[in-house]
């Protein structure tokens, strides 16, 4: 039985690193990528490429900003999991991961894909060469409308979400806190 404990234990704890070591590896990759390619703007003389390029990286900001998300909330998944386990079994480690939103590497790396989203598809939209400026100024308001829409659900759905998670975590923290003998 004990081996048993003791594998499920390791898991947990190689869950938690994996969604943990994503969320530090995928937005260096992404700024890695996103420089690569802004390097190559200059070269599109075409006005429709280029601005075809932005809102393509508009999309891609878009879906590394989903996977952020979903990464950051099964990491706390995966830590409310191991606190469990943790309880159930006695064990006094005190698995963390609630910690507040200006010390969480994921909340920055999120406000930085939010922004590059909008900055993207803006820029798309600025940069094509539309026939009138009234026509430009109407797709500009009509992507930021949708952006917008899109942006809001994604965040909300995140928060509505991840809040019961982080209460539990927090929960577990404190009760384990107060259950461990004081060392002084």
């Amino acid at each position: 039985m004990a081996d048993i404990d003791a594998e499920r234990l390791r898991q947990l704890n190689e869950r938690s690193r994996f969604y943990t070591r994503h969320i530090w590896q995928v937005p260096f990759a992404y700024v890695a990528v996103i420089a690569w390619t802004i390097e190559k703007v200059p070269l599109i003389k075409n006005p429709y490429y280029s601005s075809l390029l932005m809102i393509g990286l508009g999309i891609f900001s878009l879906s590394v900003l989903v996977f952020v998300v979903h990464m950051k909330y099964y990491e706390r998944r995966a830590v409310k999991a191991l606190q469990e386990f943790e309880q159930e079994k006695g064990i006094n480690r005190k698995a963390g991961g609630a910690s507040p939103w200006y010390m969480s590497f994921a909340w920055y790396i999120r406000l930085m894909l939010l922004i590059a989203v909008v900055a993207f598809f803006l820029l798309g939209f600025l940069c094509l060469p539309l026939p009138d400026s009234w026509w430009k100024l109407v797709a500009i308001l009509l992507v930021a409308c949708l952006l917008a829409v899109l942006l809001g659900a994604i965040l909300i759905y995140d928060r509505k979400r991840s809040s019961e998670l982080i209460s539990g975590i927090r929960e577990q923290m404190s009760s384990q806190q107060s259950a461990a003998p004081d060392r002084r």
